[in-house]
C-alpha cells in the first residue's frame, strides 16, 4: 500500500476547513490513506513574521471572495467568524488527545470543530466550547486533553 497522505492544518484556516471536508474521499479515490496533523500555523507566522492572509492588502480582500466561492461550490456551510483568526490550542490537543485513542474518532472531532467555527460561526478557542461539541461524538465532557 502506498504511503499516507500527511494533511498538516489549523482548525483556524478556512482552506484547512475546505480541504478537511474532501481529503479522506479525494485520497481513497487513489488508494490512499490520510494522516491528519493539527499544527499552530499562528505560532509558525510568528516565527517567520508572515501574516494572516485575510491581514493582507487585496489577498485578504481575494481570499474573503475565495472563500465565499468555494462554499458556494462545495454547497457547505459557510460563515467568516467574527473571531478570525483564533488560537487553536484546546481544539488541537483534544484532537492528538483523541487520535492517541482513535484516529477516526479524531477525524470526526477535527471535521466537527471545523464545523462549529467555520460552519457556524462561533469561536472554538474556549476548552469549554471544546468539550461541548466533542461531547456528541463520545467524548467525556470532563476529559482533561
Amino acid at each position: 500500500m502506498s504511503e499516507p497522505i500527511k494533511f498538516y492544518f489549523d482548525f483556524s484556516s478556512p482552506y484547512g476547513y475546505f480541504a478537511a471536508l474532501k481529503i479522506d474521499e479525494l485520497a481513497a479515490s487513489f488508494g490512499r490513506q490520510v494522516e491528519w496533523h493539527p499544527m499552530m500555523l499562528g505560532a509558525a507566522m510568528k516565527v517567520t513574521g508572515a501574516k494572516p492572509l485575510a491581514e493582507i492588502e487585496l489577498k485578504g480582500d481575494y481570499c474573503k471572495n475565495d472563500w465565499d466561492r468555494l462554499a458556494r461550490y462545495m454547497e457547505v456551510p459557510w460563515t467568516l467568524p467574527a473571531v478570525f483568526p483564533i488560537g487553536t490550542l484546546a481544539a488541537s490537543r483534544a484532537f492528538y488527545w483523541l487520535d492517541d485513542q482513535d484516529d477516526a474518532l479524531a477525524k470526526r472531532f477535527a471535521l466537527a470543530a471545523f464545523n462549529v467555527y467555520f460552519g457556524q460561526g462561533r469561536d472554538i478557542t474556549p476548552a469549554e466550547t471544546v468539550a461541548e461539541f466533542a461531547e456528541p461524538l463520545g467524548v467525556d465532557r470532563d476529559a482533561k486533553f
